[in-house]
């Protein structure tokens, strides 16, 4: 409570801050803050420019997939204009013959992280037990429950540790509780600008299973990135949209904080939808290739005045090999359904369900946590939002 009383007599209005620490606290310098300040209100995407290029560019991210997505991948954008530009160009191609909004606010609560060996706060003993009721026979879901520990989908041991009593050192949105914190802190020593995890979250159990996690820098989105929060791996950055709520910024910043221990202990890691891009890419040009060589074929036939018995049959053929290939070209010349199905394989990522999960079991104390096996298929009983079996590993 004094802590809260203090960060509450330190309110300072963000623009009355020097431009350096200003620049600091966002991630970037004096002058790109103030030459981002006089651009504000003019980032505005051109229009597209042709039915040739749209799902391309769609694929290529140029369209900005995030900004027709939540960040569960989730469409909640549609442009009916991209849509009819791919449909041009799939029928075109077929020869007549057919391409980070932000995210609405989690509930509050804390999430449950998943710890491994590597942490000191991995208990060994229970490990050791978990092994011999699996020797024993006993099925996963039982010596989770006597033991607190399960194997995740790379095939590596993990144990939850509960993040009930975490909380955000103040009030009000996150730009709130970072700008208040920086001033508290800089009254104590002015030269700081920096501001890392354990200058804004209080989580004495996450900063034991991983004291690195407290030193991970913290940063606001750059303007322009509707997206709640990324991770920085290769950084040690953690960047949050400035006006989430602080039970958003909160849950957002845990989820994040996941990814950082995924990477520590070698865990299936997340990832984006964007790596996702070149595969379906590969699939979109196969599919218009198959059906611009069926259309090649069936002119090359139509050229003949009067074709036999045969030459109709083959052209029949390859007619209806090609209307057969039309409707998932179609599917893959959309740039939204292009986006929808690069989340849906992100989805799939094991790290990314992890993280999910975690936050579908932010409510749990550790004792309930042993009454919720974590690898049922059901959010309802606290488990994942898909098959254990579907999980995609990348490590």
């Amino acid at each position: 409570m004094a802590d809260n009383r203090k960060y509450a007599k330190a309110l300072l209005d963000y623009v009355q801050m020097p431009m350096a620490q200003l620049g600091a606290v966002f991630g970037t310098t004096p002058q790109k803050m103030s030459k981002a300040l006089r651009q504000e209100g003019s980032n505005i995407y051109d229009s597209m420019k042709s039915a040739v290029t749209a799902p391309s560019r769609a694929l290529q991210g140029q369209m900005n997939p995030q900004m027709m997505m939540d960040e569960n991948g989730n469409i909640i954008q549609d442009n009916s204009k991209m849509n009819q530009e791919a449909m041009n160009l799939a029928m075109n191609v077929a020869g007549g013959g057919f391409g980070s909004t932000i995210a609405k606010p989690a509930e509050a609560g804390s999430l449950g992280m998943f710890i491994g060996k590597r942490s000191p706060s991995f208990n060994a003993t229970k490990a050791d037990l978990f092994a011999q009721l699996q020797a024993k026979g006993i099925n996963p879901q039982e010596a989770y429950a006597q033991t607190g520990t399960l194997i995740g989908p790379e095939g590596m041991l993990r144990q939850e540790i509960s993040d009930k009593g975490s909380f955000l050192k103040g009030t009000g949105n996150f730009k709130d509780i970072v700008m208040n914190r920086l001033h508290a802190l800089q009254s104590e020593n002015p030269n700081i600008t920096r501001m890392s995890i354990g200058d804004v979250m209080y989580h004495p159990k996450a900063f034991e299973a991983y004291p690195h996690l407290n030193d991970v820098e913290i940063r606001f989105m750059p303007k322009g990135i509707n997206t709640k929060a990324r991770a920085d791996l290769n950084n040690n950055v953690i960047e949050v949209h400035p006006e989430l709520s602080g039970d958003d910024a909160k849950s957002s910043i845990l989820h994040e904080l996941q990814h950082f221990v995924q990477e520590h202990e070698g865990f299936a890691r997340g990832g984006n939808r964007e790596e996702f891009y070149p595969e379906l890419n590969k699939t979109k040009d196969d599919l218009l290739n198959q059906i611009h060589y069926f259309n090649s074929e069936m002119s090359n036939l139509a050229k003949n005045e009067k074709m036999t018995a045969d030459q109709k049959s083959a052209y029949d053929f390859l007619m209806n090999a090609r209307n057969e290939l039309v409707p998932e070209a179609q599917k893959y010349s959309d740039p939204v359904n292009i986006m929808q199905m690069a989340s849906d394989k992100y989805k799939t990522l094991g790290g990314e369900a992890e993280a999910r999960l975690a936050q579908t079991r932010r409510n749990l104390t550790s004792q309930e946590q042993l009454q919720h096996y974590p690898y049922v298929n059901d959010k309802n009983l606290f488990g994942l939002d898909m098959p254990f079996e579907s999980l995609l590993v990348k490590k």
